[in-house]
């Protein structure tokens, strides 16, 4: 268990909940994909990209839950394919989610996947000329032919502290990382409940069953690995993942 606010039991059940809708969705997307079928679904009138960000969504959810509950960083990271497929299915500029293409490209860095693996994702954000300077820097990580094209975010101002530690980083990473300590002890989780929305489940609702994922900020992860802060400092900070960055797959 790595979160104490809900008990073992809750996040089994959570985690098992989303899991088994996940893989039973995935199942009857293949199979209405194979027979071209648009009829009803599980999610109504079936739209192959609605269906696709759905199962976005629910793999993000078994994520955090699965977090929460205490698995394993290899056990987390088995289906990443699976959500790559989705994301890449029905992800574009105009409608596709930011907080899928965020989560996406922050387990990318995670679980240091392979250029082969993120390029096509890469590749996705240039051809629908999505600009923004968290998403590129990260794609940059990942891939450092992948140019920044912009200095811009697209919501402020629930990113500016990614912008300020990932420039402060450049120059100081000791000022990095305090702003990073400052951000995760102050501001992230008042900016869950009021700002882009960026997790799935509410945090509003943390007593309803099934809403509460885990309160984890798991693009700090991703930014003390791309820019190779020293986390002892925020290590005990109760919105940090810090399993994740240290834990081998």
């Amino acid at each position: 268990m790595r979160n104490k606010l809900k008990s073992e039991k809750y996040f089994q059940e959570t985690y098992e909940y989303f899991s088994t809708r996940f893989y039973r969705w995935h199942e009857e997307y293949l199979a209405k994909i194979a027979q071209s079928d648009l009829g009803t679904s599980g999610w109504g009138t079936y739209q192959p990209k609605t269906a696709a960000s759905f199962l976005v969504g629910d793999f993000m959810s078994m994520f955090y839950s699965g977090y929460s509950l205490g698995l394993s960083k290899k056990e987390l990271g088995k289906d990443l394919e699976l959500c790559q497929h989705y994301l890449l299915s029905y992800w574009n500029g105009a409608g596709g989610s930011y907080i899928d293409m965020y989560f996406y490209l922050a387990v990318a860095i995670i679980f240091e996947l392979s250029k082969e693996h993120v390029e096509p994702v890469l590749t996705l954000l240039i051809e629908e000329k999505y600009e923004d300077f968290v998403l590129d820097s990260m794609a940059n990580f990942l891939m450092p032919e992948f140019e920044i094209r912009t200095d811009k975010v697209k919501f402020k101002p629930d990113l500016t502290y990614q912008t300020e530690v990932i420039k402060l980083a450049k120059n100081s990473k000791e000022q990095a990382v305090q702003r990073l300590k400052h951000y995760l002890d102050k501001q992230w989780i008042r900016q869950q409940q009021n700002g882009m929305g960026s997790r799935p489940g509410s945090h509003k609702q943390a007593d309803e069953s099934m809403l509460y994922l885990g309160y984890w900020s798991l693009e700090s992860a991703a930014l003390v690995i791309m820019l190779g802060l020293e986390d002892t400092s925020i290590k005990d900070c109760k919105y940090y993942p810090y399993d994740l960055v240290h834990e081998q797959c």
